[in-house]
């Protein structure tokens, strides 16, 4: 677990050293990444091409892009994403297309690729930064 970073001079903060102590590749950029709230070795990826990734830490890697899930669904990249406090597994990614998509990663078959579950789409809106809520159990706020 780790320890809430406290300030004592707002001055002259001192950040924690970052440590790597595992890495993966994907194709292209990481835009941004998230792990899931229930278990923090799966991390969802959200690329700079329309696909994110879902990664088990957990698991030995090989050399090259090798995700555990390819999550499809959307036709451009963006910066949205968010895992569900309520449904294990859910995902919501929103994007530059103007979509939302909702994966359910643990609820799939044996295929490695997944195509969304639903796929909301928002008219004149880029989607970049999302939140499941935690008060309901499937409420999207943008």
């Amino acid at each position: 677990t780790s320890q809430p970073i406290v300030f004592d001079d707002p001055q002259n903060p001192i950040l924690p050293k970052v440590e790597i102590t595992q890495r993966v590749l994907v194709d292209g950029e990481v835009n941004r990444a998230r792990s899931m709230p229930q278990n923090s070795s799966i991390v969802a990826a959200k690329t700079c091409n329309s696909e994110v990734y879902v990664f088990d830490f957990a698991k030995k890697r090989g050399d090259g892009c090798d995700p555990d899930f390819r999550l499809k669904g959307h036709d451009k990249e963006g910066y949205g994403l968010s895992w569900s406090t309520f449904k294990n597994g859910y995902l919501l990614s929103g994007s530059n297309d103007n979509k939302i998509c909702l994966w359910d990663v643990f609820g799939a078959s044996e295929n490695k690729v997944l195509d969304a579950v639903h796929v909301y789409e928002v008219m004149l809106l880029r989607i970049n930064l999302m939140a499941m809520k935690v008060m309901l159990k499937m409420c999207l706020g943008i």
